[in-house]
């Protein structure tokens, strides 16, 4: 099959080039997807969603492949093609097999978007499950995008194994914030031809409806300067860290300028992380940032 695949893909490249006809792409994404509570999950809920409604005449189909941790309990749209056992290598094995299957029997270029973070594979495998799937992907003449959505700045040698090979396996390499790419250079010797930085973005809720300014009124923010953290909180965050720097900012401002300020910190916690260790690393957590906010006042 992937000989057959790599055939096909070199024919639509031949018309390409010498008959100069329309060229169309189907998206094959593998990542956690909604309802799954997991900003990833999110995250490619809204870049699909961007994708079928931005480049209606570029994209053909777009398949998803969920990764899931509910051991079957959790119930997905009908338009998930398959649902993938993060846990279970067999079934990423076979997630592979389905995808060089559909990709035969349709006309359009195939492209891969895969979205990495460590551990969203299984704690065990931790990456491996990722780079197996890609790497028998590209030997079938599929290109792979890897989104990487965490970047460690000291990686242990396994994590910088793991996102080498990536890089190795993958056509680009996309991060969402400037400074990664630095960090993928200088830590992992990954060169800068390898990645591409596409900013993260946002999901705007009624951004016809309502002003900035609206919004800060509605709320009792009104000019108020809001310092914000988003997204899911985890121990990672460095929240703790925020609050005292936080703390420390304000005392050098009149007292006129700190009541205009406010640190705002969004998002609930990770249920990943609510219920490891039966919530023992949580209520530590919350522990902390308590003792910061009471030092800093």
């Amino acid at each position: 099959m992937g000989c057959n695949l790599k055939r096909v893909c070199k024919q639509k490249i031949y018309k390409t080039c010498f008959q100069k006809i329309h060229m169309a792409y189907d998206i094959y994404a593998i990542s956690s997807y909604a309802p799954r509570p997991c900003g990833i999950a999110t995250f490619t809920s809204n870049l699909i969603g961007a994708l079928k409604h931005t480049f209606t005449g570029e994209i053909g189909s777009i398949d998803v492949y969920a990764i899931d941790d509910s051991k079957g309990i959790r119930r997905y749209d009908p338009l998930i093609e398959l649902v993938i056992d993060q846990f279970d290598p067999k079934s990423w094995t076979r997630t592979s097999g389905h995808i060089i299957t559909r990709a035969s029997e349709r006309q359009n270029n195939p492209i891969i978007i895969l979205q990495h973070e460590f551990g969203l594979d299984g704690e065990r495998a931790n990456g491996t499950n990722y780079l197996n799937l890609a790497r028998i992907l590209k030997t079938s003449g599929m290109p792979v995008f890897t989104y990487l959505h965490t970047i460690s700045r000291e990686p242990n040698e396994h994590q910088k194994t793991i996102t080498q090979k990536l890089a190795e396996t993958s056509e680009r390499l996309i991060v969402t914030t400037q400074s990664a790419i630095k960090i993928l250079e200088d830590s992992y010797g990954i060169p800068n031809s390898k990645i591409k930085h596409i900013d993260h973005g946002i999901r705007m809720h009624n951004r016809s409806k309502y002003s900035r300014n609206e919004i800060k009124k509605k709320y009792g923010l009104e000019d108020m300067l809001i310092i914000s953290t988003l997204g899911l909180k985890s121990i990672n965050k460095g929240l703790e860290f925020g609050i005292e720097a936080y703390g420390k900012f304000i005392t050098e401002l009149e007292k006129e300028n700190r009541e205009k300020i406010i640190y705002l910190i969004a998002g609930e916690y990770h249920p990943g992380f609510i219920s490891q260790e039966e919530g023992k690393y949580y209520k530590e957590h919350l522990a902390v940032l308590e003792d910061g906010l009471k030092k800093s006042g």
